[in-house]
């Protein structure tokens, strides 16, 4: 009996010993868990501060929608981060802002005018690198006027050689209302009037044949109060509109001209059909060779005649019923050929030897 209760006691000592030595195992091993469990936080957070302490400059600018930006205006712009709701403001100087040194993140970038003149304007951007061309662009309010007060205004249209566009439409819409207002050219000048327009904002366009669009901003705020093209009128006079040619570079023109005198100047009409209904205009002004030969390349598609520089601009004819049936040279000496010459894409247009 003693020697069984020995054996137990040594035993159960040994088992003891065993489960100390199981327990000491799994003690060094979490140790090792723990430890890589720290760094792994240590890291992430050290990420997390980097990126927010990195810090860059925000430059920028804000531009009118229409017009030129004016002068008056009170312009704050606001950065707000979107995940700390941090707010930083800076005013405009001549249009420009500039943030130095803003945290990473999302931004809201707010522009508001204290004046009243243009809409509040919002964007969103990511700063993560200087940013040195933030772009902001500014709508102007509509300001209330009184559509009850009217005004007659008048202006004029030349081409880029200073000549009157007779027959060209000149179209006013009305910013708030969209309402259209068109008149046009009279049929001897280059000018224009709108009789009785109401008070307003306005886009007015002019177009012509073989001419560019152009359109200019109108607003009417009383009968001494009007601006055009971002200048002040006077005497109800709008400053003049100045129309291109649709200038595609097509075809060509040569020959010599008969009758023409050593060192004359010579002027080169053009319309864009054949029995020139559409006003003529002067393309350009040149001087042949002494024997009278010229060649003038990359000329737009359309009907040529050369005159002599000095000569009456063409004068409009019309049928017994005064309709239009084209232009012609009062004095038919004035020019080296009777007949409108034709140039065509890729093509050189010979001038004719002799009047036909």
């Amino acid at each position: 009996m003693k020697n069984i209760s020995g054996s137990f006691s040594k035993l159960f000592l040994v088992s003891l010993l065993v489960g100390s030595m199981m327990l000491a195992g799994c003690g060094e091993s979490n140790p090792t868990s723990s430890t890589t469990t720290e760094d792994s936080s240590s890291s992430v957070s050290q990420d997390v501060t980097d990126n927010t302490a990195s810090q860059y400059d925000v430059i920028g600018k804000v531009s009118p929608t229409i017009g030129q930006f004016d002068t008056n205006a009170k312009i704050n712009i606001t950065l707000t981060n979107i995940a700390t709701k941090g707010t930083i403001t800076n005013s405009c100087q001549n249009q420009m802002f500039a943030f130095m040194k803003v945290n990473a993140g999302y931004y809201e970038v707010k522009a508001v005018d204290s004046s009243n003149i243009y809409e509040t304007e919002i964007i969103y951007k990511k700063v993560d690198s200087n940013i040195e061309d933030l772009s902001l662009t500014l709508t102007p309010k509509v300001q209330e006027v009184d559509d009850t007060i009217t005004v007659t205004l008048t202006g004029k249209i030349i081409d880029e050689y200073g000549k009157d566009i007779p027959f060209a439409s000149v179209t006013a819409v009305n910013t708030k209302t969209e309402k259209e207002i068109t008149t046009s050219t009279n049929p001897d000048s280059g000018e224009y009037t709108f009789k009785d327009m109401p008070a307003g904002t306005y886009k007015v366009t002019f177009s012509k044949d073989s001419f560019r669009d152009e359109t200019k901003d109108l607003k009417i705020t009383d009968e001494n109060t009007i601006t055009f093209d971002s200048k002040t009128v006077n005497n109800n006079t709008l400053s003049n509109v100045t129309l291109t040619y649709k200038l595609a570079q097509t075809g060509a023109m040569a020959g010599v001209l008969t009758g023409y005198n050593p060192g004359d100047k010579c002027k080169l009409y053009r319309t864009s059909n054949e029995n020139a209904t559409t006003v003529p205009g002067v393309i350009l002004k040149f001087t042949p060779q002494d024997n009278g030969y010229f060649f003038i390349k990359n000329l737009p598609t359309g009907w040529y005649i050369v005159a002599k520089d000095g000569c009456a601009d063409p004068v409009a004819v019309f049928d017994q019923n005064n309709n239009l049936i084209g232009y012609a040279f009062a004095n038919e000496d004035d020019t080296y050929f009777s007949s409108w010459l034709e140039v065509l894409t890729d093509t050189t247009t010979p001038v004719p030897s002799t009047d036909q």
